[in-house]
């Protein structure tokens, strides 16, 4: 502690960017701050890590084949919930537009999350495989340093209506 050389004699870590936030932190506040609109009552998080993935892993989509790489993952309490059920097509929906997957419904997902992993949505001879989870985030949703928010994005998720042929 000797080397020091702050006019305190102690670290300092005073930022003053957060120093306005940091004095507005209370349970009543993160909780209001946490709180989902009617419209978007789950939270994505966008960015699911897997096996199956690591960024723009995905090239050739035939080294997903027989596997289940990109979902939309659910718990079991909210799949219940929204009358929804394992390998069926979902949309998720947020702020930013919507994206149509398959749902895996998931023990590993915490009940009000949605989870999608990253590095999908790469166009393959004409075809789409997976959803790039980066269109369901907007460039606003940021905390107030500017990092994006990408784990607690509001969303909502439906199941697709088949339609009948005419």
């Amino acid at each position: 502690m000797d080397g020091i050389e702050t006019p305190s004699g102690k670290i300092e870590v005073y930022i003053g960017e957060l120093e306005d936030g940091v004095r507005r932190l209370s349970p009543e506040n993160e909780t209001r701050d946490l709180e989902l609109p009617d419209d978007f009552p789950l939270v994505l998080n966008a960015g699911r890590h897997m096996k199956y993935n690591a960024n723009t892993l995905m090239r050739n989509p035939a080294w997903k084949r027989g596997k289940r790489a990109c979902t939309v993952a659910l718990s079991p309490a909210d799949a219940e919930t929204l009358g929804l059920t394992d390998g069926q097509q979902v949309t998720v929906t947020t702020e930013a537009g919507s994206a149509t997957e398959d749902l895996e419904v998931s023990t590993q997902v915490r009940q009000g999350m949605i989870l999608i992993p990253h590095g999908f949505g790469l166009v393959c001879v004409g075809d789409v495989y997976g959803i790039n989870v980066n269109y369901l985030t907007t460039n606003t949703h940021r905390d107030p340093l500017g990092t994006p928010l990408h784990r607690f994005i509001p969303c909502r998720i439906e199941a697709v209506i088949a339609r009948a042929p005419r």
